[in-house]
């Protein structure tokens, strides 16, 4: 601040004091100003808007009175509460009073200032000790605090409830309100709103379907001007096709005297299960409400758990992504794990031929269990139901195909029909034998008319042997006695229970004749063979 020549320091401050208290007193009374002012034009609006609404349109010949009216008096608010106090200048007494008050403290230095200041007759050694105290008060204060808002907080509190009931109308009335401010402005030469009313629409936001099912819409409206219209969008609210705007249509005249109206979408659907809908009449438009389109009830993916019998050895098997198809044996337990697309209360498992009751399966949100043993050919389906009670799916069926244990497979390549062997010769056995889920023993079977002898060929102490080469060489002394004629076959035997299946080859006749010298000598001279080759590796 540039120093004035001929003022003191202390003039200068309290000077500079002044000036700022006087800018604040402006800067309120503009503002307060302003706020009424605005107040006033909020009031305005919302009392032309629910007057608008609630006639069904004011007549142009009062809206333009009262438009005048309020402009006249908001210009008179203008030039009373704006323009005259600009042009008006505050006095510095009154600015150094407003300080005083706020400050009591200052014992009214700074208007004795002021005053003395045209006194001639003060010297001026005292008039400039009374500035100097009164610039060292000034200094501790904030003078523009020393002007009161109050006027600018009541404005603002006016302006504030005035325009929030209008916002409040805005967005709760049942009609657009914009013609109707348009209106207010000015622009009487649009059509004025209507008295139509849409009341008790259904269904209700929520409302769940699903997807290809019929959806009815009703309605009732009042003083309905024009045709009712239902717009859906499918995706949410973000597109709205004209595919999708369905005519509504004449019902009945309700008690209340309003009109029903109804309409019906033929086949739900939504995107991400999300749709949306209005009800539009006249210049009234329902909330929107939301459908939930739910996708058909269906099962996704089974899963199934094979408990094989304990004969078969084959434990449990689990099939992940089945078809839903079963292939096992009798007295097989199947567990089946089902996902349908929606949440599930109840499900069961169905069997067509009703020999047996459903069986009830175990929910855990899409997931259902369920467990059934394998008796017979017949087919099966799961059924479930979801939270609302229209929410009802089923399964194709599916095979259940119970497969048979085959009896043992037992063929023998030698000997064929016939074979001579003497009697201290070996029999030479050669085959093959096979069980679809395991061979339990093997035996070579002899008889004659009066004895029966039975040569074990192999023992399995549990499944898993599906096939099995048959490779022996038997004694003659084991199978039986010079002068012999034997009928002899092999004989297979799985672990079906109780006591397994048996299969048996075909028979070949045996007759053992009395020994044969060459065979002895062969034997002697393999053991003479034998002993020497044993002394050789002791002596080495």
């Amino acid at each position: 601040m540039a120093k004035d020549a001929g003022k003191t320091d202390s003039e200068l401050f309290i000077e500079y004091a002044l000036r700022m208290t006087k800018g604040r007193i402006r800067l309120v009374g503009l503002l307060s100003a302003g706020l009424l002012i605005l107040a006033v034009a909020a009031v305005y609006l919302l009392v032309m808007v629910v007057a608008d609404h609630l006639t069904g349109g004011m007549p142009a010949g009062l809206i333009l009175p009262i438009l005048w009216s309020v402009g006249m008096l908001e210009l008179g608010l203008v030039g009373v509460l704006i323009l005259y106090p600009l042009l008006r200048r505050v006095n510095d007494l009154y600015a150094a009073r407003l300080i005083e008050k706020a400050h009591p403290d200052f014992r009214n230095d700074l208007m004795a200032s002021l005053q003395l200041d045209a006194d001639r007759s003060v010297h001026r050694a005292t008039l400039e000790a009374i500035r100097r105290r009164a610039a060292r008060e000034v200094a501790g204060a904030d003078v523009e605090r020393s002007v009161q808002t109050r006027r600018v907080r009541l404005g603002g509190i006016l302006f504030g409830a005035a325009a929030g009931a209008l916002l409040v109308y805005c967005v709760l009335a049942n009609k657009s309100p914009w013609v109707s401010l348009r209106r207010a402005c000015g622009a009487v030469s649009l059509a004025p709103p209507t008295h139509t009313v849409i009341t008790n629409v259904k269904p209700p936001s929520g409302f769940r379907v699903l997807t290809g099912r019929s959806v009815d819409f009703n309605a009732d409206i009042r003083r309905s001007d024009g045709p009712a219209v239902v717009r859906i969008s499918r995706d949410g609210g973000r597109t709205w096709l004209t595919e999708d705007v369905l005519t509504m249509r004449e019902e009945y005249e309700t008690p209340t005297g309003a009109t029903k109206f109804v309409a019906r979408w033929p086949a739900a659907a939504a995107s991400n299960a999300a749709a949306v809908f209005r009800i539009e009449c006249g210049d009234d438009v329902s909330s929107l409400r939301r459908l939930c389109v739910l996708p058909v009830p269906t099962i996704r993916s089974i899963h199934l758990t094979y408990e094989w019998p304990r004969y078969t050895g084959r434990g449990t098997r689990k099939i992940p992504e089945a078809s839903g198809r079963v292939e096992a044996l009798p007295g097989t337990v199947v567990t089946v794990e089902a996902e349908a697309n929606l949440p599930a209360t109840s499900a069961s498992l169905t069997f067509e031929d009703k020999k047996s009751p459903p069986i009830i399966m175990k929910c855990n949100g899409r997931i259902m269990r369920g467990r059934f043993q394998v008796t017979e050919d017949r087919r099966y389906r799961i059924t479930f139901k979801g939270e609302e009670e229209f929410i009802q799916g089923k399964s194709i069926w599916y095979d259940i195909k119970a497969l048979a244990d085959e009896p043992p497979r037992v063929r023998v390549t030698e000997p064929v029909e016939r074979v001579d062997l003497a009697a201290n010769g070996s029999l030479r056995l050669m085959g093959e034998a096979g069980d679809d889920y395991g061979l339990a023993a093997l035996a070579l079977v002899c008889k004659d008319a009066g004895e029966l002898r039975r040569i074990d060929l192999g023992r399995f102490a549990s499944p898993g042997v599906t096939t099995k080469v048959i490779d022996r060489s038997l004694p003659a002394r084991d199978i039986g006695r010079e002068g012999q004629r034997l009928l002899c076959h092999v004989e297979a035997r799985d672990f079906r229970p109780p006591k397994g299946q048996v299969e048996t080859s075909k028979s070949f006749e045996l007759i053992i004749h009395p020994p044969d010298e060459r065979l002895e000598e062969q034997a002697k001279a393999e053991k003479e063979a034998e002993e020497r080759r044993k002394q050789a590796q002791q002596e080495c």
